[in-house]
């Protein structure tokens, strides 16, 4: 289960270059979600929670560094910003870091 957090946490901080750059275009793809669906084998689901993912994180440059680093997993990551923000995110970061001790 860890080998598969480190590689959706990978994958999520390319993800938005992916998007950014439409390199989905250069491979013949219409969309992200097709390219997705079709060369990663990802639901809209999926897509739409690592494009959430990769913008908040835009906005949360600690917890970004942290994935960058492999201290915080997607899992975690995808827990933390549906609740941190530029004012809290050292509090959600600290409690994810607290809880992974235990």
């Amino acid at each position: 289960m860890r080998a598969m957090d480190q590689a959706r946490h990978g994958a999520v901080l390319w993800f938005k270059e992916i998007v950014e750059r439409e390199l989905y275009k250069e491979l013949g793809y219409g969309s992200v979600y097709q390219y997705a669906a079709v060369e990663l084998e990802f639901s809209k689901t999926r897509t739409g929670d690592f494009l959430h993912l990769a913008r908040k994180l835009e906005k949360l440059p600690r917890l970004k560094k942290e994935m960058e680093e492999g201290k915080i997993g997607y899992t975690k990551a995808r827990e933390i910003v549906k609740v941190a923000d530029d004012k809290n995110e050292n509090r959600w970061l600290n409690a994810a870091k607290q809880k992974s001790r235990q």
